[in-house]
């Protein structure tokens, strides 16, 4: 019976055979078993052993013994032959004719394991399960208790890494429902009953039939569909988990969008089968490039946004030739001349040893760029040392040094300086295969034809090399002599109060030296140290970048119509006679307003298609394959209009049903002409897919091809640039365009061999302009991989941005100016924008250039304006970076490289040494995984069910994260949290003063943090145990995950302070000192607090009053280093773990610790519970003297815990890597925080940029002399990892602010400065030369009659109105509005428009507390309402103002200064 189940089951879906019928398979030879089972396991029987274990182990053995006999017995398979179930498998039904299981106990059988869903017994009981629990069939009521079954004739076996669906969606009927169905008759029996006929008109059906059935009663009213609480949690649940899921998984680089040609993340992407057939031709390459490891081509998010648009998408259509590469072919004949190193490189299956290694590709770069490559201090990454300097280089020259040399393995070496003892690079290189590369570059680049190579000559190009870097170098060390001394001093702090997880050492295996690639690199970077106007090749190239975003966008040159005709040129048109349309005057008729609107939507539609139709009607044979289909896809999008279109009248609807059944008969006929054409074809329109399809793909096959076109290519990249053959530069230089054009081609000839398909070339090609950031993520996350491998190339794209950022800044700081009244865009021009009076330093003006110390200093000012405002945060966090043990990521990373799908079964067979190399070698989707990974973690504490406390939900209401990279390179995070609960309650602190002198607050606040935090690996129960249960796998495997991430390690790291304890020879025994004597230790104290105090359970210990007695105090800090030096003496050694003392500390409960300590008066009462609290207050107060502020939470440790970190219970497990979390007490604690943490890397670097700013103010330098001081100053000697120029390369956040936070200068608007309008000589002298600013458009914000006032009510209900709105709520609350729609608001000036913010912005000012006239100003503007502020604020005297207005203006100012109180403390600090 249940055969027959199955059988009608698989007719019905195919697939779900494939999940019940097993199959086997081979791991030695792959190959499938032959034997068919159909769909069941068949066991054999045993009379001494019917355990279902044993059966299945008799059955495998079976099979491994039938497999070996077909393969004719070979000594492999005898010796290692595995038996696997498919991968398709997710259900096994075994078979036997009597077997006993237990029904909890998982089976490990063909590679997977599988637990027991159900069973039947040869008595027909029927055992199944629900969720978790048992049932048997007789007994539906009662959950059976007995889980050993015997005499077992069927049993179900389900796949544990399946995921169960939601175990509170019920599937299956129980209790009495079950009964209910198990006790119901047949109601379609042909009983005598059911032969009456059951519609006869009875005199109760008529009443029946009176009654109004559908009256609109109040059971009726009520929504089926409320949004309950219960539906709202399950919303909820399902909105965390699809979150978390993402958040494992989302690496940015899962597929690729077949219109920008980049990779995207999955959730970012849609199928381009949701666009019209049309736009998927002219903007999309479907290719095997672009095609995805599901065989499907997708477009992301924002090119489909301009597709629909019908625009062609900004990174679309732009870098086809950086695509081509070597032609296969060539590839091949060099194998006959290159040499292998050894054997076995020439086995290497991917023959990499006739690719340029990296001396041989930079021996062929006409230009060189300098570096010198190491490990990083700690990890597998590795960086570049010293600085990145371009040489211009003679290939030939360079060549000549090296053909005439006899061997064919040459030895070459290249220096930066001469008096180097090091070299900058030292390898081997092959002569015949640089030789050969050489004359394949002349035959197919343009920029090596005019090369000749005379081996007779050996120039000195190595030393020309080093002499032009060593001027380079003189000139940077003239900038800052102190240098040395500024690299020692950052030695010295750096890391100073660094994060813990920098502190755990990784068990990853190292890899073999020939898996190391140079190209995960990182390096010092001396691009602020580039002379912005010196004659580089980098800032050569960001000249040239600045200079083509400034030129006039000529429409012939730079605009072309991005609108494509619809018809090709050769179509047959229609005349004008034949288009007229011979049917009735449809005016005539009378019809309603709504009636006409539809009738000539109606005739738009047919004017607009008939010639359309007509052709497909009439010369459709002489169409080609795309015009057919986008006509037809034309005429369905129309038709499907049509139909939406609802009309009544009798005339329209004959319009509308003859237009419809004109589309009908022209789609049909044109489809059948559509399917007899087999033949592709390619039009201008489609010069993308054009391209690859004819050039890049076929490259393999015909490189003459591809060589021919690119040549036409050239020569018109060519003829594009001598319409603009020379550009202005600064300082009256000029840029050659002709002769410049292919500075990145002759850069990096390896990456674009063809010598086209830079940014500048393609741009030029294509007569449009990506931008620069957009071409380096087009670069970096390419479907060709190549560019992002290639790390010189990386960091040469960075390089060029942030010159070109730099340059962007100066010339933004020359469009501000003070907003001087008498200043007309007359005198701007006499006077030159260079001389305009600016109040505002050259320091601030590299603030939006990531990494920089502006940067972090502006965010810096930023989080001091959250915390005034919003007081202090409720937690700190940190969060590292496991990128080596996540198994979801090295899963995405393999199916990126392979484009083939892998399961997480064979990833985690994967041995460590390949997982790592996959994830070293692939760190650019590593470290975008991170960035990613953050954002969804950071949303996901935004929803809450994170921080749970006392029934309450405790969400991330704002935040503030900072991106730092460790030691060995990878990326983490510091955050700052602000709790609040749905009722935006927040939990208990220090902070507010009318609490802290609350007893119970302290106990109040030590049960939060127990709640939210642990310390101990034991508190991982799981959720099915209250407490920790060791036989529970869930239990143990957070147990792991602690003992894994949270475990703290001393490294030279935590003795950076060099404090140390000197213990004496009694001291450190605890009870036992001045007893026991042992030998004297100079222990280090970790400056991370490491080891922590064992407790038995969480609690808040007050620091001491001041009034404490002196004696108590005394006491207190004996008994305080008492247990300090027992712990060092205890763990001090680097190898404590393995000593007697430590296995027995580790074990001892919380009294034990206390009596071993010292802590009871007399040892003789340790098990008095008066003594035994006595012993723990005596503990506890001893602890008192390490509170440096009001208070401190220590959490519950076992003693096997001191060395374990704070984390969350979940947050372990959603983020499987070393997280910290503390708890904030009080204002001192966030004191600490803004400046140990957020400036650490900074104080050294900012005070030499402060000097340098400072003496230029004090002797009138010009600021665009000192704005370049300060660029060639800024980051000198730091050190950039690979993952850290990702981030700046890409522009990923690297500090983060959940709110806006918006900037009011509250000056004298004489001393204000504004942005000049860039069409200053086209305007009269009684224009406004300044663009508007906040403070504009609050003057013209509407008045109280013209807006209803629920507009600028708050969320309370209670609104201020218009009038009496002040600065600092305009500018909290609004947004300008750029772009008109339904939800903006006028402003009087009839032209500008604002729109209400969600959710206000934060507000930082400047208030100068030293000068009292300028204080009251500052408050005047920022809380008190006006609406001219000349004649309302500036033309009274302010202090006088701010008294009469006191009371209004204090109360507003107490919504943005709620704690002011707190940044005083920071700025003392």
């Amino acid at each position: 019976m249940l055969e027959q189940i199955l059988e009608n089951a698989f007719t019905a879906n195919p697939a779900f055979k494939n999940a019940i019928s097993p199959y086997w398979w081979c791991n030695i030879c792959n190959h499938t078993l032959s034997q068919d089972e159909g769909m069941f396991v068949n066991l054999g029987g045993d009379a001494e052993n019917c355990k279902i274990i044993h059966l299945i182990k008799m059955k495998l053995e079976s099979l491994i013994k039938h497999h070996i006999k077909e393969s004719n017995g070979d000594d492999e398979h005898k010796q290692e032959t595995r038996i696997y179930l498919g991968e398709d498998q997710t259900t096994c039904i075994f078979n036997c004719l009597a077997m006993e299981l237990d029904l909890h106990e998982n089976l490990e059988i063909g590679g997977k394991s599988w637990k027991c869903v159900g069973a039947i017994t040869n008595e027909n009981d029927c055992f199944f399960r629900i969720n978790d629990k048992w049932f048997k069939s007789l007994d539906i009521n009662n959950e059976i208790k007995e889980f050993s079954i015997t005499n077992i004739k069927i049993a179900a076996y389900d796949r544990t890494d399946i995921l169960e669906r939601d175990k509170s969606q019920e599937f299956c009927y129980v209790g009495a429902e079950l009964k209910k169905i198990h006790n119901k008759t047949d109601k379609q029996n042909n009983t005598e009953e059911r032969r009456k006929d059951r519609h006869k008109d009875t005199e109760e059906r008529r009443k029946h039939d009176a009654k109004d059935r559908h009256k609109d009663t109040e059971e009726r009213k009520q929504d089926r569909h409320n949004l309950t609480e219960k539906r709202k949690e399950d919303n909820k649940r399902r909105k965390h988990q699809l979150k978390a899921r993402m958040m494992l998984s989302d690496t940015g680089m899962d597929r690729i969008c077949c219109s920008c040609i980049e990779w995207k993340s999955i959730d970012s992407c849609s199928n381009i089968s949701k666009l019209p057939v049309e736009q998927v031709f002219r903007y999309c390459t479907e290719t095997d490039l672009t095609r995805n490891l599901d065989g499907e081509f997708y477009v992301c998010t924002t090119c489909k946004s301009s597709i629909s648009s019908s625009r062609e998408p900004r990174r679309c259509q732009k870098e086809i030739f950086g695509l081509l590469n070597f032609p296969t072919k060539f590839l091949e004949d060099l194998e006959e001349y290159c040499v292998p190193w050894d054997e076995k490189q020439k086995e290497d299956p991917d023959k990499k040893y006739v690719q340029l290694n990296r001396l041989e590709d930079y021996l062929l770069k006409s230009v060189i760029p300098f570096v010198r490559i190491g490990h990083m201090p700690r990890g597998r990454y590795f960086q570049l040392k010293g600085d990145l300097i371009m040489v211009t280089a003679d290939v030939v020259d360079s060549l000549q040094k090296i053909l005439p040399v006899q061997q064919n393995l040459v030895p070459v070496a290249l220096k930066r300086k001469i008096e180097y003892s090091g070299f900058y690079m030292q390898e081997y290189v092959d002569k015949s295969k640089i030789k050969h590369y050489f004359q394949w570059f002349q035959k197919h680049n343009h920029i090596y034809q005019d090369m000749k190579l005379n081996e007779n000559l050996i120039n000195e190009f190595e030393e020309e090399a080093k002499r032009i870097a060593e001027h380079e170098d003189r000139q940077k060390d003239e900038i800052i002599t102190n240098h040395d001394e500024m690299l020692q001093r950052k030695v010295d702090t750096y890391e100073v109060y660094n994060s813990d997880e920098e502190e755990n050492e990784e068990k990853t295996v190292t890899l073999d030296k020939e898996h190391v690639f140079c190209d995960n690199s990182s390096f010092i970077t001396d691009k602020y140290m580039e002379d912005t106007s010196s004659n580089t090749v980098a800032n050569k190239f960001s000249d040239m970048i600045i200079s083509f975003e400034q030129f006039p966008e000529e429409e012939e040159v730079f605009n072309p119509d991005s609108e494509q005709a619809f018809y090709v040129e050769d179509e047959i048109y229609m005349s004008d006679d034949e288009l007229e349309v011979e049917e009735e005057c449809l005016e005539e008729y009378d019809f309603s307003p709504e009636e006409l609107s539809k009738l000539n939507q109606l005739k738009n539609m047919k004017i607009e298609t008939q010639q359309i139709v007509y052709l497909l009607k009439t010369n459709v044979n002489n169409l080609c394959k795309c015009e057919v289909e986008r006509k037809i896809s034309f005429i369905l999008k129309c038709k499907f209009e049509i139909e939406k279109i609802s009309v009544v009248h009798a005339r329209l609807v004959s319009f509308k049903d003859l237009l419809i059944n004109d589309f009908s008969d022209s789609i049909e006929n044109s489809r059948t002409v559509f399917r007899s054409i087999v033949k592709n074809c390619y039009h201008e329109y489609n010069a993308l897919n054009n391209d690859l399809e004819n050039y890049i793909k076929n490259n393999e096959a015909n490189e003459e091809k591809t060589s021919a076109f690119v040549k036409k290519q050239t020569k018109k990249i060519k003829e594009n640039a001598e319409k603009i053959s020379v550009a202005p530069s600064e300082e009256g230089k000029w840029v050659n365009w002709y002769s410049d054009l292919f500075l990145e081609e002759k850069l990096f000839p390896k990456l674009f061999p063809y010598g086209i398909g830079g940014y500048l070339s393609s741009n030029m090609l294509k007569k449009s302009n990506v931008g620069f950031a957009n071409y380096i993520k087009n670069r970096v996350l390419s479907a060709d991989p190549k560019f992002r491998n290639d790390a010189s190339y990386v960091f040469f794209l960075l390089l060029v941005k942030e010159l070109t950022d730099i340059k962007r800044s100066e010339q933004t700081y020359l469009r501000k100016a003070s907003k001087s009244s008498n200043l007309t865009a007359k005198k701007v021009v006499e006077i030159g924008k260079q001389h305009l009076l600016r109040y505002d330093n050259a320091f601030t003006q590299f603030k939006t250039i990531r990494g920089t110390s502006m940067y972090y200093q502006d965010s810096k000012k930023k989080l001091m304006a959250t915390l005034r405002q919003k007081g202090a945060p409720t937690l700190f966090c940190t969060f590292s970076c496991a990128e080596f043990d996540w198994d979801t990521l090295c899963q995405s990373i393999f199916q990126t490289i392979n484009k083939s799908k892998i399961s997480m079964e064979e990833i985690k067979k994967m041995t460590a040494a390949k997982k790592n190399k996959l994830v070293s070698e692939n760190v650019t989707q590593s470290t975008i995984h991170f960035a990613k990974r953050t954002d969804k973690l950071m949303s996901l504490l935004n929803d809450g069910g994170i921080f749970l406390h006392d029934k309450k939900d405790y969400k991330v209401d704002s935040y503030f994260y900072r991106v730092e990279f460790q030691a060995r390179g990878a990326p983490h995070i510091h955050c700052v949290f602000w709790l609040e609960d749905e009722n935006r309650n927040k939990p208990p602190s220090m902070w507010n003063e009318e609490n802290r002198s609350d007893a119970a607050l302290g106990g109040q606040i030590a049960s939060f943090c127990d709640s939210i935090m642990s310390g101990s690996s034991t508190s991982m129960n799981c959720e099915l145990h209250a407490v920790f249960d060791y036989s529970c796998k869930e239990c143990m495997d957070g147990k792991n995950l602690v003992e894994k991430y949270q475990s703290h390690k001393h490294t030279f790291s935590c003795k950076k302070k060099g404090k140390v304890i000197r213990i004496m020879s009694t001291e450190g025994h605890g009870r036992l000192d001045k007893k026991k004597v042992s030998e004297e230790i100079l222990a280090s104290v970790c400056r991370l607090r490491h080891p922590k105090y064992p407790i038995d359970k969480t609690v808040f210990v007050h620091g001491f009053s001041q009034d404490v007695d002196e004696n108590v105090l005394k006491a207190a800090k004996r008994d305080y280093q008492k247990v300090r030096k027992y712990l060092l003496r205890l763990t001090h050694a680097e190898t404590f773990k393995d000593s007697d003392e430590w296995k027995k500390f580790k074990n001892m409960t919380f009294e034990e610790f206390l009596f071993e300590l010292g802590m009871f008066r007399d040892e003789r009462v340790r098990n008095d519970p008066i003594e035994k609290e006595q012993a723990r207050q005596r503990y506890l107060t001893a602890l008192r003297c390490e509170v440096k502020s009001s208070g401190m939470v220590v959490l519950k440790r076992n003693t096997g815990d001191i060395f374990t970190n704070n984390f969350n219970k979940m947050l372990i497990r959603l983020h499987q890597a070393n997280q910290d979390i503390q708890y904030i007490s009080d204002e001192y604690a966030v004191a600490e925080y803004i400046t140990n943490y957020l400036t650490k890397n900074e104080s050294g670097l900012s005070s030499l940029l402060r000097n340098i700013n400072d003496e230029a103010l004090k002797e009138g330098e010009n600021v665009l002399i000192t704005i370049k001081k300060l660029g060639k100053a800024l980051d000198k000697g730091r050190e950039m990892s690979i993952q850290e120029a990702i981030y700046r390369a890409l522009g990923l956040t690297m500090a983060k602010f959940r709110d806006v936070v918006r900037f009011i200068n509250t000056n004298h608007p004489e001393r204000r400065e504004g942005l000049l309008k860039s069409n200053l000589d086209e305007l009269d002298d009684d224009e406004k030369i300044f663009h508007n600013s906040l403070h504009d458009y609050y003057q013209i914000r509407p008045t109280d009659e013209d807006i209803d006032d629920d507009i600028v009510n708050n969320d309370d209900g209670k609104g201020k109105g218009w009038e009496n709105q002040c600065l600092a709520d305009f500018v909290a609350k609004f947004n300008i509005a750029y772009s008109k729609d339904a939800n903006v608001i006028k402003l009087q000036d009839d032209k500008s428009y604002i729109s209400k913010r969600k959710r206000p912005a934060v507000l930082r000012y400047y208030l100068k507390y030293d000068n009292e006239e300028e204080y009251y100003r500052a408050l005047c503007i920022l809380f008190l309402p006006f609406r001219n502020e000349m004649r309302d604020i500036h033309s009274k005297d302010v202090t006088t103002l701010y008294s009469v207005n006191k009371d209004m203006i204090e109360n507003n100012r107490r919504e943005y200064e709620k704690h002011r109180t707190m940044i005083d403390l920071i700025e003392e600090a």
